[in-house]
């Protein structure tokens, strides 16, 4: 089977009857579904996968989702019978993607109908469209372990589902497991997209209707692991690990010009000799692989990226230089808040002891002045009345550095000099 599937959001709500995985939905049973899906002649609806639910995520999941954020996905799919043809010779697939409320999907395999999503019935559905947000093409090799085959293995198989031991191998089709290892060849990918200034179609992945550039910056955290700084890796080129006998290691055996595996003219030589400068790459003397331009990652197994649609934002440079204010999660506005009410109340309590400090040491130091005048003028007044043959004298010093106070008094009579301190 080759399965055709869009997923999308939102969903159908949980608190609507959903149809249940492995049947078909019913509107006898009030199962809420889609109504306007197309199928070509031999092509039905997927009934094993009708999305997932998305709830909170876990604690090291790198993009946070809290219990309000979480939500039901949709997957909308269709079942196309393979022959064996499939199996020796290319098959054309071809994807139709007009974006917007009134858009549409349509698949096609060599030129035939084959699956087709309406956008009216996603808007009347669930509110959805057509995806119109910047999307990138991945093509790989999906195999379920949740559909496709029974759940439980026949009776008289025992274990599992595997095809590496004699009895996992009980429960497959027969003649299943011979396949494995094998191969997903792609011989050409082409992409078209209108220009035209009424099309919904936008080019390149940061387009003025969705800048994905900006948004990435202003919301860094979210595609961070607790580990990392930076929310884009570096490309590796190279540097895989690799056997130099291999003579498929590093793309060795592809032609770097058109792509395709075993169309070297060179295939007679040595599989230990290092294929430098043909193919993808070659496998090196230290058994790590070294790439051939354009073809990067560590096996060079990818042609390296180059944008011909650099983004809106490249020709406005005012734009991409005004001022992004990034979205604060709500934790931690709330703890950036408390630790500066915390940070407030600290310095003004530092701020109110000073003041009660330097009122009280400006207190201390008039009381003591005027202990001294108020001496000095009693001296004064004794001799006066005859109590020393001399004229009495009064010195004062004061020393602030050590807060010490020294009067002194002196004459022939009974006048006598003191020493006092107060700190």
């Amino acid at each position: 089977m080759h399965v055709r599937l869009l997923q999308m959001a939102p969903g159908v709500s949980s608190t609507r009857q959903r149809p249940t995985p492995g049947y078909l939905p019913s509107s006898l049973k009030g199962d809420v579904w889609y109504s306007n899906l197309t199928y070509g002649p031999t092509v039905s609806q997927n009934p094993y996968f009708y999305g997932s639910y998305l709830g909170p995520t876990r604690k090291n999941e790198p993009i946070y989702r809290s219990a309000d954020e979480a939500y039901q996905a949709d997957a909308l799919g269709a079942l196309l019978p393979l022959s064996e043809q499939h199996w020796r010779n290319f098959t054309t697939f071809r994807l139709e993607w007009e974006p917007g409320e009134q858009g549409y999907l349509r698949w096609y395999a060599d030129g035939k109908f084959a699956f087709g999503i309406d956008g009216a019935d996603l808007q009347a559905t669930t509110g959805g469209s057509i995806p119109t947000e910047p999307s990138y093409l991945i093509f790989n090799t999906a195999i379920s372990n949740s559909w496709g085959f029974p759940t439980e293995l026949p009776e008289d198989c025992s274990g599992d589902y595997d095809c590496k031991t004699a009895a996992g191998q009980c429960g497959f089709p027969e003649g299943f497991c011979d396949i494995f290892p094998t191969a997903f060849e792609i011989e050409s990918v082409r992409v078209y997209q209108s220009k035209d200034k009424g099309s919904n179609h936008t080019v390149g992945c940061n387009p003025r209707s969705h800048p994905t550039a900006k948004f990435i910056a202003a919301h860094k955290y979210r595609y961070l692991a607790p580990h990392e700084t930076v929310p884009k890796k570096p490309v590796q080129q190279g540097g895989g690990r690799c056997n130099v006998s291999d003579a498929n290691a590093c793309g060795a055996s592809t032609n770097a010009s058109t792509g395709h595996a075993g169309s070297l003219s060179d295939s007679a030589s040595t599989p230990t000799e290092p294929r430098q400068g043909r193919g993808r790459g070659y496998c090196n003397w230290l058994g790590v692989c070294t790439c051939n331009d354009p073809f990067t990652g560590p096996t060079c197994k990818v042609p390296t990226y180059r944008d011909n649609s650099p983004g809106w934002d490249w020709e406005q440079q005012d734009d991409v230089l005004a001022p992004v204010w990034p979205e604060v999660p709500p934790a931690l506005a709330v703890m950036t808040s408390l630790l500066a009410v915390a940070l407030t109340l600290v310095v003004s309590a530092l701020r109110n002891q000073r003041t009660k400090d330097s009122t009280g040491a400006n207190s201390a130091m008039a009381d003591a002045d005027e202990l001294l005048l108020e001496r000095n003028s009693n001296n004064g007044k004794s001799n006066s009345n005859g109590n020393s043959h001399d004229s009495g004298r009064g010195d004062i010093e004061l020393t602030d550095s050590h807060r010490s106070y020294r009067t002194s008094g002196s004459g022939s009579g009974s006048g006598s000099g003191s020493d006092r301190s107060h700190h």
